[in-house]
């Protein structure tokens, strides 16, 4: 039965009519509000890329800007170091990053892929500036547990993945006409407070998360 339907049989029911103003009221929505567009990022910094970093560092998350899928790649190496214990989306994910000698030196390490890894790596399908969260869907080449059982989760992001809010993203996946066998959102290291409100970081999930930003147009601190 059709919403409108549905209300109206409610409405007879008690004896009601609608009036004009519920009957706007009750309007369906699709997509991203008229107020967002207008006012994107609410108030504060209005810069995107700035709003995403001080957002994310704000719930204890980690940036490290580069300029360069080089320099990512270097990032990407200091960050993991002498790690054996190491997982990583599909390589097939990482066409647009220089990372293809991830999994040849891990292969030359004996690197141990399993759920106790303690880093795991991945790219994002967007970046929420307003609220600094990385969207993932999931699919065969990229399997939840690489951000989820992870000790450390590090992202590689490209600047012109962040949107202003997390209804634009899921607007822009609707729009690909593909279905992801899921959609999540990640802000910040993992943290529970269920026990006696006392927060702990790492219960459900990485201690620790890490991005990777690639800013060609922005400085690099």
């Amino acid at each position: 039965m059709e919403r409108e339907a549905f209300l109206e049989r409610v409405r007879s029911s008690l004896g009601r009519t609608a009036s004009a103003s519920t009957a706007d009221r009750i309007k369906p929505v699709t997509g991203v509000p008229d107020f967002y567009r207008q006012a994107p990022l609410g108030d504060g910094i209005s810069d995107r890329v700035d709003r995403f970093v001080a957002e994310l560092e704000g719930v204890g998350g980690r940036v490290i800007k580069v300029a360069s899928v080089h320099q990512a790649a270097d990032a990407l190496r200091e960050l993991i170091g002498e790690s054996k214990s190491v997982m990583a989306w599909d390589r097939s994910e990482f066409d647009n990053w220089a990372v293809d000698w991830l999994w040849d030196e891990l292969a030359a390490k004996d690197a141990t892929f399993d759920l106790a890894c303690e880093f795991g790596v991945t790219t994002v399908d967007f970046a929420v500036a307003n609220m600094g969260s990385l969207v993932l869907t999931a699919s065969t080449t990229k399997p939840r547990s690489v951000s989820l059982v992870v000790t450390t989760h590090v992202a590689l992001v490209h600047a012109d993945q962040i949107v202003d809010r997390t209804g634009i993203a899921l607007e822009k996946i609707q729009a690909s006409g593909s279905v992801p066998s899921a959609i999540y959102c990640i802000t910040g290291p993992s943290r529970s407070a269920d026990i006696e409100n006392d927060l702990t970081i790492g219960v459900h999930g990485p201690a620790a998360l890490v991005v990777i930003l690639l800013t060609p147009q922005t400085s690099i601190r």
